[in-house]
């Protein structure tokens, strides 16, 4: 599995997983991807102050603003999404051994986001509906 921010591809290596152990995770009603924390003043902070915020373990909500992307997780990055009423953000961060630092965002419509989600479920129903 792979995600494309601005034109770069995490993870960076080839990695291996099957379909039905990624997105099941990723579609699930506590996921991140399904339901962005929806915070205007968090969002409005730097990318810097976000993910300080986001990783902080001792913040008992810290999965939250993750996707559960396991190979690209375990690959060293981490993806972070946020979203504000209209906008979501979404910040790629490597993860070092006590560091968490981004090195990619975007930042997109809330309604070009619920029709990328929407075409990412359909797919996966569709693809369930032929096993």
């Amino acid at each position: 599995m792979f995600v494309i921010i601005n034109g770069e591809i995490y993870p960076k290596n080839l990695r291996t997983t099957t379909f039905n152990s990624e997105i099941p995770g990723i579609l699930a009603q506590n996921s991140a991807f399904i339901n962005p924390v929806i915070n205007e003043e968090l969002y409005e902070k730097s990318e810097s102050e976000i993910i300080k915020y986001m990783s902080y373990e001792e913040n008992e909500n810290y999965y939250r603003f993750f996707i559960p992307f396991h190979e690209i997780n375990d690959s060293g990055y981490r993806i972070y999404i946020i979203s504000s009423k209209i906008s979501v953000k979404i910040i790629v961060c490597k993860l070092e051994i006590d560091n968490i630092s981004p090195i990619d965002r975007t930042e997109i419509q809330l309604h070009e986001y619920e029709s990328i989600k929407k075409k990412i479920i359909d797919f996966f129903n569709t693809f369930n509906s032929f096993q």
